[in-house]
């Protein structure tokens, strides 16, 4: 048989094994804080962004949409926003690869009446009228929102 681990060598073994348990667990609270400080700073920056959305600073919002982008690419909603305040910038042409980076992100984005006229209207606004149309029909048809059907008529009663 093998040696057995009495006395003072086992004590060294569970003691080496307990420390390395407590280091591990210090590093863990430590990286979890870190993370935590890190989703609460971009938790405020992003309320900070709607907000400057709704007072019309566009310009504002689109920075700092931008930086939070940088940190989190796939966020489809992020992006959502962030091609809003290039689209009411009159940035149509940015807008519109912005809201196909939504769609890529989110394939079912094509049910959301919101998105559908908001993305008619770029579309729309670039010139391209029928893809556009296309795109408010279907907001139209799907739509199950009355504060969004009025928006739904402007688009078909604006001329282009």
């Amino acid at each position: 048989m093998g040696k057995e681990w009495t006395g003072e060598r086992r004590n060294l073994v569970v003691y080496a094994l307990l420390g390395i348990a407590i280091v591990l667990i210090v590093i863990t609270i430590v990286v979890s804080q870190n993370q935590n400080q890190q989703f609460s700073q971009d938790s405020q920056d992003h309320q900070t962004a709607q907000n400057l959305l709704k007072q019309n600073k566009f310009g504002e919002a689109e920075k700092l949409y931008k930086s939070l982008l940088d940190t989190h690419p796939d966020s489809y909603l992020l992006q959502w926003e962030y091609s809003l305040s290039l689209y009411m910038q009159g940035k149509y042409k940015e807008a519109d690869d912005n809201y196909g980076r939504v769609r890529e992100l989110r394939p079912a984005i094509i049910q959301d009446a919101r998105y559908l006229i908001q993305y008619a209207e770029v579309l729309k606004r670039e010139g391209k009228v029928d893809k556009a149309t296309a795109y408010a029909v279907q907001a139209k048809k799907i739509n199950n929102d009355p504060a969004l059907n009025n928006e739904i008529a402007q688009f078909f009663k604006k001329k282009s």
